[in-house]
């Protein structure tokens, strides 16, 4: 039984006590008013640890939905990524590069679909890196776990900078759509690939 069903029932049994107590005449009497003291005190601490057990688990439940909320970000960042070449399949020689398989550009390109996808990849990247930077310093999520998220994301955009597709797509995102934080974090770990 969970602390909380514990804690209502016996609430609740204090309830009925209570209203017994005082449809009874037990009240009038000055031997039984310590009764009714006592009730009040029983209900008091009652709440009182209710209400820090509710605290409590509502704490672990947010720390517990943001570790897998981080968890999932570079998950599905790279899912998300690898369904955009399934539904293209004609930029696979794209996707090769992307994962290392094949450096070779082929003849015939469809450098708008490429230039499409990878703002769509550009501005996915921006927004974990504005996830891990606006939680940097929070208390809800630990900084071993961003840490984490943020190796994991370097290990991808590291493949992902390796291709001469991604990196002349990244020029002209960087012209036009480019954010500070995706522009600072470009110089700081990818400047052997881009000058960014």
């Amino acid at each position: 039984m969970k602390v909380t069903t514990m804690i209502i029932i016996l609430f609740a049994l204090v309830c009925i006590f209570s209203i017994i107590y005082l449809l009874s005449d037990f009240h009038k009497y000055p031997k039984f008013n310590g009764y009714l003291k006592f009730l009040s005190a029983i209900v008091i601490i009652f709440t009182i640890f209710t209400l820090t057990i509710q605290v409590k688990s509502s704490k672990e439940k947010t720390v517990s939905d943001s570790i897998y909320f981080v968890s999932n970000l570079t998950k599905n960042f790279l899912d998300d990524s690898i369904k955009l070449f399934m539904n293209h399949k004609e930029v696979n020689y794209y996707y090769y590069q992307l994962v290392g398989l094949d450096y070779r550009t082929p003849k015939k390109r469809y450098i708008a679909l490429e230039n499409q996808i990878s703002n769509i990849i550009f501005s996915r990247a921006s927004i974990i890196l504005f996830f891990m930077d606006a939680n940097k310093d929070s208390e809800i999520i630990d900084k071993g776990t961003l840490d984490t998220l943020e190796q994991k994301f370097r290990r991808i955009l590291t493949s992902f900078f390796k291709s001469p597709i991604f990196r002349e797509n990244w020029y002209m995102y960087n012209k036009s759509f480019g954010s500070k934080i995706l522009r600072v974090y470009i110089r700081k770990y990818f400047s052997e690939y881009v000058d960014a």
